[in-house]
């Protein structure tokens, strides 16, 4: 694309993207076509874009995964509000309380599995910390609300703000 970019910019869609390469390719590449210019910048990554949607999306589920009950809700409201569904949400939700309920298995430790984890780096390297906020029965229970949430989902017309915001109070 012929664009500069720095080390640190770069690392920040790594992070956001995961260690996919495509995903990190196809991120570059809208990136490049929203920008005119031969930098690549921060503001770049802050327009309203896939890359600022999925670093929401990846805060939340840090906050989540914190147990920060008023910046979950804070934004899980953004990321509804801003054309995400639950559909897009349930899927990395469902992971990390996976991998949490996992490393609970494996009294504390977190396995680096050797398949892909749809969650961030960032969210992977935090795994443990975030099993350490949580008793496995809120473990269980936040994956039964989500089975719940799934099921209503393709059964039923719900409204996604709402559900997302339940599931924060109920799991939080």
């Amino acid at each position: 694309n012929k664009k500069n970019i720095s080390d640190e910019l770069l690392s920040q869609i790594i992070e956001t993207c995961g260690d996919s390469l495509y995903n990190i390719k196809n991120e570059i590449d809208k990136i490049c076509l929203i920008s005119d210019s031969d930098n690549i910048t921060k503001e770049h990554l802050n327009l309203d874009s896939s890359f600022s949607r999925s670093r929401k999306r990846w805060e939340m589920i840090a906050s989540i995964g914190n147990r920060d009950l008023n910046k979950s809700v804070r934004l899980a409201k953004s990321i509804i509000n801003n054309s995400e569904s639950m559909i897009s949400i349930i899927f990395p939700l469902l992971t990390l309380f996976q991998e949490i309920l996992f490393i609970k298995m494996n009294n504390g430790t977190f396995i680096k599995p050797v398949g892909y984890i749809p969650l961030s780096a960032s969210l992977q390297n935090n795994l443990s910390k975030y099993a350490s906020n949580y008793e496995t029965s809120d473990i269980e229970k936040a994956l039964r609300k989500l089975k719940e949430i799934e099921i209503k989902q393709k059964t039923s017309n719900i409204d996604d703000e709402s559900e997302l915001i339940s599931f924060v109070f109920n799991v939080v």
